[in-house]
């Protein structure tokens, strides 16, 4: 059976605090977010991005995904933060801001750097594409690489339950433990159950009004990718909103399938 990961809880830490990444397994989160962007002050992101390249390959994450956050690349630090990283293989970069036509046909073009390079037998596009000019230009790069998707995978979720679901969650900013109001509360109020912190925050645009914007913003420019790749034959749809076994379950399955055909 293919694997697949579950992320049901994200550390965050900063990549300048060599104390938090030692210790960045230990906590079991599915997945460590190391962060050369906005929790790095301009003065320091170059030692970050340097304690990152030498730190990442000798510590051990006991088998969280490890996720680098880059900087955007029209800073001074992006392009060095892709080329430094990238050797060290994390398993994903984060490239932020993308928001233009030109920011991803930009992100496409290291893309196709890095499947010249790379050693591994797989990728997996998160959130990628966007647009149907993004798929365009994606599906042009792969046939330049030789390459083909397996499977574009939908995860259907009901518009009022998602809202539900993200307006409610919170997190430790100490931990980085992951709780909602509704379905998974502290169990003292204000603390956190696993660490005792009592910073507990909230992202900014996680309200129902920002959510329902964005959702607005999906079925304008990102929903008509369904149709473009199940004309393809390459789209399945897994129920987003069972439990985490179970649609890590459902996605394997049709990775099984997409291999087998």
């Amino acid at each position: 059976m293919a694997k697949t990961r579950k992320r049901r809880s994200m550390l965050y830490i900063p990549g300048n605090n060599a104390a938090m990444i030692q210790q960045g397994g230990v906590y079991g989160a599915d997945c460590v977010l190391l962060d050369l962007e906005d929790s790095i002050a301009p003065g320091e992101k170059d030692a970050a991005r340097i304690l990152l390249k030498h730190t990442i390959p000798a510590v051990n994450f006991y088998g969280a995904e490890v996720v680098v956050r880059v900087n955007h690349l029209d800073t001074p630090f992006g392009r060095d933060d892709i080329r430094e990283i990238v050797p060290i293989q994390p398993d994903a970069l984060r490239v932020p801001k993308i928001e233009s036509a030109d920011d991803a046909l930009r992100v496409i073009g290291l893309i196709e750097e890095k499947l010249k390079t790379a050693r591994a037998k797989g990728f997996i596009f998160d959130g990628f594409p966007r647009t149907l000019a993004q798929a365009d230009a994606l599906g042009a790069l792969l046939k330049r690489s030789g390459q083909e998707l397996d499977a574009v995978i939908e995860m259907r979720v009901d518009d009022e339950a998602l809202v539900d679901r993200i307006s409610g969650r919170y997190t430790c900013g100490n931990c980085g433990e992951v709780y909602h109001d509704r379905t998974k509360p502290t169990a003292k109020p204000g603390v956190c159950d696993v660490c005792g912190s009592t910073d507990l925050r909230r992202r900014a645009d996680d309200n129902a009004e920002s959510l329902k914007q964005r959702l607005m913003e999906y079925y304008k420019k990102t929903s008509p990718l369904m149709g473009y790749y199940y004309a393809a034959g390459e789209l399945f749809t897994v129920d987003g909103l069972a439990d985490i076994d179970a649609v890590a379950k459902s996605i394997a399955d049709v990775l099984d399938r997409a291999k087998g055909a």
